[in-house]
């Protein structure tokens, strides 16, 4: 207590011990000379008795550090600031006097102090603690709910987001009312095991969107044993997990339920999961397997090496597929299609491994049997074509032969008309090889350089006596680049303009048909043409239109009766341009005619090249008289061949079956053979084998008739190669494999026409035995000097013999300089390293150009150097090969 002068009247314990002093040094001093807290600063404290004067009494803070930084002017109660360490609070109020009942003076001050430092520390830190705690109950994935007497009192702001309610809009509803609002009707177990789920609405703008949640309850024990219940509910949204754990219980089931096992181990190819399929098809538990290698399966140790080929590969991180012949418990052995593959983790670690294997025991036997049906039909359309196409052989040949010779008008309109019948009935049948070819994906392009006008003006020459039959008018329509050359199968194409062409002749009964060909070049390597056959025939309805390209249809099934057909055409031709990477389109209207159109892209052509090519083939048709053997067993078939061959002027020997082919070839040497595949007493398949064999001096054993002539046949055959042509009306591709196989050079499918005899010869090149050069030619090939090729000279033979343009003509000729040089240069460095075999096929290249060329003389050269290279190199071939090189210098445009 002090006096109104602020001198110390009392200083009780508490007070000497607050502030260090004892009662008899203060007590008589003012407050405001000894205490450090207001030293010196009798006008702030003056402030502050002021204001407890004027109220009655006032509550200040204080503290024992350096008051400089109080601002008095705004001091408030409880006001401090937080860097001081200890903190007083001081109570000041004004000591009065009453002498009276209307009379009170005052007389002093009454100080009341206590250090409040700990209770404000604690204080800060409840602030803190509950900040923290407000911030993690706020930012908790859980949904906070105090529940207090059965009243809402407190949420938190993850329940705020999670249903949609703000607090107030909920504060202090029951529980119970709470529940009705949120509670969508469903409830159920949590597949992860933890408690029940429960089906909750959450407000959304749309208004209800129900989810699933979790809810527990923690009850809230009070340590004052007050009556007041209180409860906090936990809400999590399982709304993502449910919908993952139900993506994984489909993807469960997909896996339990797929019609392939389902294997998944670990990196050690330990299985940890089978699916019901694998139990089913394997015959073992799943608890028999589970823990062990997936190799159990393997029959034998072949197949552990294939186990430990796949494990290799998938540890490497690749998906391995194969097939696996497996075994079940019981010890049958079964096939599955396997696909193994590295399962990873976020890290991109390899963790465990999957397989999925397919059982294919049904199914390779079900293709077997499809393989089987297959290779039957392929057997009876070969048999068809055989005993349709031999008959036909004979017809189609002589009727062309009869055609030939001096006949009368009546006479010659006769076998035309036969010729004509046979030729529609052999259509027939190619439609129903094509379609079979087609079917079973055997049919290949043949891609070559052809011009498209000359192809079109061909079709049309071929048609135009049929359209002139009928009665209208055949036209043809050709624009942009006429006269370009092209790259692709135009015998395909033929087929399918053809087709067409023929199809609108025949469905027009007046009027006209009109072939249009748009050629328009896309770039310097490509030509894009658009072909349309416009008709006014009887058109074709729009329901019609839908299966008028399926295989055995016609537009109406009456048209079959009335115009004929197989049905087969516009399937094929459909087909056949689809490889060409094509289809046709239509339009048309019934009664209205139609259109049908296309539009192929193809490479341009090298003319070049394509001149060469035909030089080439023409050459070929003046193949020198040889020595052939036919080996038929037809009588007709084999007049036919022999009239053919006779009329250019080669010698034709007959057999009639393979034994007796083989009882001619030790009398006598052949060119080459032309040989049946269907004969009896011996086919030509195994003759032609016996024959190769022999060449190849590894007979094992002939058939008894040919002992005799054993000897004989050694002699002739072995260590050469006879030329052997396949002749037979199988026309599957099979056939002609089985006929390459057995070692023949080609094949000739029926039925044949003279033109078919000589381009087989052609691709041959082929000298008899009887015009081998003799010693004495060959010396004086030596001691000839071979004539310099004159470029101009070789020019101008090419344009008279080939009726080239001098431009083109040109081109050839620079096509072959380039060849020369190459094969010049080719066949001294086979010389010099010895290799006779290579250098003799050096020579006959050379020796086929050389002739195409009308460079005769130089091409026996290239023949003797053919034939004797492969047997021995002797220093005059060398000389031979400097002699031709000198001759070429100055046309291959190198120094010899």
């Amino acid at each position: 207590a002090t006096d109104m002068d602020l001198r110390i009247t009392y200083f009780n314990p508490v007070a000497e011990k607050l502030f260090g002093y004892t009662a008899d040094t203060v007590i008589g001093k003012k407050v405001t000379k000894f205490q450090s807290h207001i030293r010196n600063r009798e006008e702030e404290f003056n402030q502050l008795i002021a204001l407890a004067l004027e109220k009655g009494s006032h509550t200040f803070t204080i503290s024992t550090s350096d008051l400089q930084n109080y601002d008095l002017d705004n001091l408030k109660v409880g006001q401090r600031n937080r860097r001081y360490q200890q903190t007083i609070e001081v109570y000041l109020s004004p000591i009065r006097d009453r002498t009276g009942e209307d009379n009170e003076t005052i007389t002093g001050l009454m100080l009341m102090a206590q250090d409040i430092s700990k209770a404000r520390q604690m204080d800060e830190r409840l602030r803190a603690a509950l900040a923290e705690l407000q911030v993690i109950i706020d930012n908790t994935m859980l949904g906070l709910v105090l529940v207090q007497d059965n009243r809402v009192i407190r949420v938190n702001s993850t329940f705020e987001k999670m249903f949609g309610y703000s607090f107030e809009e909920i504060q202090e509803l029951s529980w119970s009312s709470f529940y009705s609002l949120v509670f969508a009707g469903k409830e159920a177990r949590c597949w992860d095991g933890s408690g029940q789920m429960f089906f909750m609405n959450r407000k959304v703008e749309q208004g209800l969107e129900p989810f699933w949640s979790k809810v527990r309850r923690v009850a809230i024990d009070s340590e004052q044993q007050q009556e007041v219940e209180r409860e906090l509910f936990l809400f999590e949204d399982m709304s993502i997990q449910n919908e993952m754990f139900e993506k994984i219980q489909r993807l469960s089931q997909a896996v339990e339920q797929s019609s392939n096992s389902v294997v998944i181990m670990d990196t050690e190819g330990i299985i940890e999961y089978v699916n019901s399929t694998f139990i089913k098809i394997t015959g073992y538990k799943a608890s028999e397997v589970i823990g062990q290698n997936l190799a159990l399966l393997a029959p034998d140790e072949n197949a552990r090496k294939i186990y430990e080929g796949m494990w290799t590969a998938v540890l490497a991180g690749e998906e391995w597929t194969g097939e696996l012949v497996n075994k079940k418990k019981d010890g049958e052995l079964y096939e599955e299609s396997v696909v193994v593959s590295p399962l990873r983790n976020e890290q991109e670690e390899i963790t465990h491994i999957i397989a999925t294997k397919e059982n294919i025991t049904d199914l390779k036997k079900a293709r077997q049997q499809a393989d089987s049906a297959n290779k039957a039909k392929s057997e009876f359309l070969a048999n068809m074509s055989h005993e349709i196409r031999t008959p036909m052989n004979s017809i189609i040949g002589m009727t062309e032969l009869l055609l030939d010779s001096e006949l009368l008008p009546e006479q010659k309109g006769y076998i035309e008309n036969v010729n004509s019948s046979a030729s529609v009935l052999l259509s027939l049948i190619n439609d129903i090889l094509d379609f079979s070819k087609i079917e079973a994906g055997k049919l290949e392009l043949d891609i070559h350089p052809f011009n498209p006008k000359n192809l079109i003006e061909e079709i049309l020459a071929t048609l135009k006596i049929l359209a002139e039959q009928k009665g209208i008018a055949l036209r043809l329509e050709v624009r942009g680049e006429a006269d370009c050359l092209l790259q692709g199968d135009s015998l395909r194409i033929r087929q399918v303009l053809l087709n067409l062409v023929g199809n609108s002749i025949k469905f027009t009964r007046k009027g006209h048909v009109i072939l249009s060909l748009d050629i328009q070049s896309q770039d310097v390597q490509a030509c894009s043409l658009l072909f349309k056959i416009i008709d006014t025939g009887i058109g074709i309805s729009q329901d019609q239109q839908e299966n008028i390209f399926s295989n055995f249809t016609q537009a109406d099934s009456s048209i079959t009766r009335k115009f004929g057909g197989t049905g087969l055409g516009l399937a094929i031709s459909n087909r056949l341009l689809q490889m060409m990477g094509s289809n046709i389109s239509l339009e048309s209207n019934l009664g209205m005619g139609s259109i049908f159109s296309f539009t192929l892209l193809l490479p341009k052509g090298n003319a070049a090249q394509h001149a060469l090519e035909q030089q080439e083939e023409e050459q070929g048709y003046r193949v020198q008289h040889l020595d052939i053997l036919l080996v038929e067993d037809h009588p007709a078939n084999q007049q036919l061949a022999v009239v053919i061959l006779q009329k250019q002027g080669h010698n034709v020997t007959v057999a009639h079956n393979g034994l007796e082919a083989l009882q001619y070839l030790s009398k006598q040497r052949y060119a080459l053979i032309f040989m049946d595949m269907q004969m009896p007493v011996m086919d030509g398949l195994s003759a032609t084998r016996y024959i190769r064999q022999i060449e190849q001096g590894q007979v094992d054993e002939l058939p008894e008739e040919l002992v005799p002539v054993a000897q004989h046949l050694r002699q002739r055959l072995e260590g050469g190669h006879l030329h052997i042509i396949a002749v037979t009306a199988n026309a599957m591709q099979e056939d002609r494999q089985q006929c390459l196989d057995a070692g023949m050079d080609d094949y000739l499918s029926k039925p044949y026409k003279k033109i078919s005899f000589l381009k087989i010869l052609q691709k041959l090149d082929h000298q008899p035995s009887t015009q081998e050069p003799q010693t004495n030619l060959i010396m004086e090939e030596q001691e000839q000097h071979l004539p310099v090729v004159v470029r101009e000279e070789v020019k101008q033979h090419l344009m008279q013999q080939f009726d080239l343009e001098a431009k083109d003509a040109e081109e050839v000729l620079a096509a072959y300089a380039h060849s020369f040089h190459e094969n010049i240069t080719g066949l001294r460095n086979c010389v010099d390293q010895g290799a006779g075999s290579d250098a003799g096929r050096q020579a006959h290249a050379i020796k086929g150009g050389l002739l195409n060329l009308g460079l005769n003389d130089l091409a026996n050269t290239a023949l003797v150097l053919e034939k004797e290279l492969p047997q021995k190199i002797e220093p005059r071939h060398r000389q031979m090969i400097e002699a031709l090189g000198t001759a070429l210098a100055d046309f291959v445009g190198y120094e010899a």
